[in-house]
């Protein structure tokens, strides 16, 4: 990879953790004589580090702008507080930040990066809720990046000087506590320890909630960020303990052994705890209604954060990555859902004109079924639709076509059924009929193909007589999901033939028809590629189907579940952009690439891709490497059905992507296999991302309707009877509104009164009840 896309790419996963990024340059300084007299690191963009942006789009764009530009973070929005340590002049900002924080009990190991000067950049994590100052001079040889700022960030490199580059590449720990306190008051002295209160002997819903949600974050980390989660945990749950809400030792004895679950030597996650027990006891933390200092702790989420999407990997689609990055731009969507249109586009063009043949698979499909969740108008079908034009023309274009040559053969089948009777009313001798019925059905007439290549919402016996009376192959094609799996095919007396079709065909197999009174029928090579395009809450419901996955069909289907953008009022004519243009020709190419059909079977007969001996190579490393990380206890465990198919995937997708570029080609060089690699690995990713194994529970999902039904209403009081009387539809039996309530109270959003209160229960009513909750709306507005 070029050093122009390891510094976009570097950009771009930066962003993918929730850091803003800039690009920076080098920028001389002169005297009033107009002399360079040295040079300074400068933002190119006018607005500076406030211009700073987790945008994927913008990020692609600046660097293509400015190819050779150095990643700045800014510290303010990315929640990150930066050491900066120099080492010049004689002064040792290293010494120095290292003899202070001995007298205080150190630092944690955090992320440390050598800057292209020789000095170190140490990175922390800052409290979202606390507002730490940025310092120049903090100490001699000692800046500090905070609340402003930014800082350039590896593998930056400043013309005539270094690289900054990861030493320590571990995620960010924890700031300590006495650290904050230093750079938050400008004549600070360390602080006396909290004063810490005895256990009150009972734990509260509040505090339980959190204990639960913090070890659970603990025991679900990834290697790489263990040691961080653990710290953070610990600082968190002590200040718990301090606050007299949780038992000392009982948490002692939960993190260490949430450590243990998650992979943590215990030598390690004793020092680990140790170090965050001691910052958390100095900052005691209490339930809002305990809260004697008259702060709230804000409530839990109701649900884990998603982590950010990772960048999508737009290189791996080669000629066609300006036509990507071009439409998600001008069309104002996240890039892996313009992606999978057009990688949707792409299979259905190239699933009927070749087979991959590898020396573990001695024939693949290249049919690919792609699956992509955004909210109604987040602009689905408009980039469906961009990448779809040139089939929705040819098909357009052929249906007239089709509709003339229909005709011919309905007179041709008409002479032919006359035939039929004439030869029946000779009489002839039964070896003579025969013969000659023989002869004339060899020129029976055969209708045309119907050239409608994509269908939206079929049902089982449709797709059967599409595939025995029509084109060999097809598209599943929809932006409304809520359509297809609502309709028949997916209907409860339908739903296992449906994807037992779908699964056998998209591994090759014949399709078989059994019915009574037709006998018998097998549809050999037919493809089936798919693109469904559907609502999170349609999602939801899909991913939590035992019987989908159980046979399968979930764990084929490539997902991308990207977060909204924000709506731009500019419009782009993105039909007429160069790149588009060119990725509508190779369209082209592809339509005009003749079917090959067995006039027999009526299936497709198809031509092999075959791989290069570098490309194989590479094929054989990846698949070892996913055998190896989806055993149990290794990374992609918790998403093993869908790692299993990886490998096949990457060869499908190296394979389209192939055809795209040659429709005329029948080899995979290592550049394809390596851009199939690089996507089926993004897939897999996204998986274990959105977790789709662990969705919300039905519990969650209700409290948090009954949540926006809250804050819709302004309800400011509530109670059961409230909820049942005039509250949202699916909560209407007083089980559920009670354990709806609960759950919310749990996590702090509601607050019991003990003396009752008066409760509002539609249209004027009012009515005062004996147990009501106080609901903090201040914070579900914000949430």
């Amino acid at each position: 990879m070029s050093s122009t896309n390891i510094l976009r790419e570097k950009a771009l996963r930066y962003a993918a953790e929730g850091w803003h990024i800039l690009p920076c340059r080098e920028r001389s300084t002169l005297n009033d004589s107009g002399e360079e007299v040295g040079k300074v690191k400068a933002p190119y963009l006018p607005g500076g580090f406030n211009a700073a942006t987790t945008d994927t789009v913008t990020i692609q764009g600046w660097w293509k702008r400015w190819p050779g530009a150095c990643i700045g973070i800014s510290t303010g929005p990315s929640g990150l507080l930066v050491i900066d340590l120099d080492n010049k002049h004689g002064v040792d900002g290293v010494a120095n930040f290292e003899a202070l924080a001995a007298q205080y009990g150190g630092i944690p190991k955090t992320t440390k990066v050598r800057t292209q000067s020789g000095g170190w950049h140490l990175y922390f994590q800052r409290p979202a809720t606390e507002e730490v100052p940025s310092r120049n001079g903090w100490l001699p040889g000692v800046d500090v990046r905070a609340a402003t700022g930014y800082v350039l960030a590896p593998p930056s490199r400043i013309v005539g000087g270094g690289e900054y580059r990861t030493e320590v590449a571990i995620m960010p720990a924890m700031a300590p506590a006495w650290l904050l306190d230093a750079l938050k008051s400008p004549d600070w002295k360390d602080a006396p320890a909290g004063q810490k209160k005895p256990f009150t002997g009972q734990i509260s819903a509040y505090a339980s909630a959190v204990l639960k949600a913090e070890l659970e974050g603990v025991r679900t980390a990834t290697e790489g960020c263990r040691n961080a989660t653990l710290n953070r945990t610990a600082f968190i749950l002590f200040g718990w303990v301090a606050g007299g809400e949780l038992p000392e030792n009982a948490v002692q004895e939960a993190l260490e052994e949430a450590a243990k679950e998650c992979g943590l030597p215990q030598v390690e996650a004793l020092k680990t705890i140790s170090s965050g027990k001691r910052a958390g006891l100095e900052h005691p933390r209490n339930c809002p209604q305990n809260n004697i200092h008259g702060t709230e702790e804000p409530p839990l989420p109701l649900r884990r954060p998603t982590k950010p999407q990772a960048p999508y990997p737009t290189e791996a689609f080669l000629d066609f990555e300006d036509a990507l990055v071009d439409v998600a731009k001008g069309l104002n969507v996240p890039l892996s859902m313009a992606g999978n249109s057009m990688l949707g586009a792409l299979d259905l063009l190239t699933q009927p004109i070749a087979n991959v043949q590898t020396r573990r698979f001695s024939e693949t499909p290249l049919s690919l079924f792609l699956m992509s969740v955004a909210e109604s108008g987040d602009g689905k079908s408009e980039t469906e639709s961009v990448f779809m034009k040139p089939i929705e023309r040819y098909e357009r274009e052929e249906q007239k076509k089709f509709k003339e040559a229909y005709r011919d053969y309905l007179a041709e089948r008409a002479s032919y059924e006359r035939e039929l009777e004439n030869l029946k009313r000779k009489r002839l001798p039964q070896t003579a009929y025969s013969d000659a019925l023989k002869e004339l059905m060899r020129n029976e007439p055969r209708p045309p193909l119907n050239p409608i290549s994509t269908i939206g919402d079929p049902n089982i016996e449709g797709i059967y007589r599409f595939l025995s009376e029509g084109k060999p192959h097809v598209g599943l094609f929809t932006d409304e999901g809520a359509r297809l799996f609502g309709g028949t095919a997916f209907a409860q007396e339908n739903v296992q033939r449906t994807i037992g079709a779908l699964t056998a065909v998209w591994s090759g197999k014949a399709l078989d028809k059994m019915r009574y009174g037709d006998g018998t029928t097998k549809l050999f090579d037919r493809r089936i590629c798919s693109h469904i395009m559907m609502q999170p809450v349609i999602a939801e419901k899909l991913f939590s189907d035992a019987l989908l996955a159980g046979q399968g069909y979930l764990f084929r289907q490539l997902v991308t579940w990207p977060a909204p953008l924000m709506k731009s009022s500019t419009q782009v004519d993105v039909e007429n952009l160069p790149s588009l243009k060119a990725f509508y020709a190779a369209c082209d190419r592809l339509l005009a690439v003749p079917l090959k059909r067995d006039p027999e079977s009526g299936g497709i007969i198809f031509d092999t891709l075959s791989l290069t001996e570098k490309a194989h190579a590479e094929y054989d490393r990846f698949f070892d490497h996913i055998e190896e990380n989806r055993q149990e206890d290794h990374e992609y465990a918790p998403v093993n059905g869908y790692a299993k198919r990886t490998a096949e995937q990457a060869l499908r997708i190296a394979g389209v992507l192939a055809l795209a570029h040659d429709p005329a080609g029948r080899v995979i060089q290592l550049e394809t296999m390596t851009a199939g690699i690089r996507l089926a690995e993004w897939y897999l990713d996204e998986v274990l991302r959105i977790a789709l194994e662990d969705m919300t529970s039905p519990e969650i999902a209700k409290a948090e309707k009954l949540l926006r039904w809250y804050v819709a209403r302004g309800i400011e009081t509530t109670s059961v009877r409230q909820v049942l009387r005039v509250g949202p539809g699916g909560l209407r039996e007083k089980k559920a509104v009670e354990t709806a309530i609960r759950t919310l109270e749990d996590h702090g959003w509601l607050v019991s009164l003990p003396g009752g209160a008066e409760v509002w229960e539609g249209t004027d009513q009012r009515r005062t009840v004996r147990k009501a909750w106080k609901v903090r709306l201040d914070y579900a507005v914000q949430a």
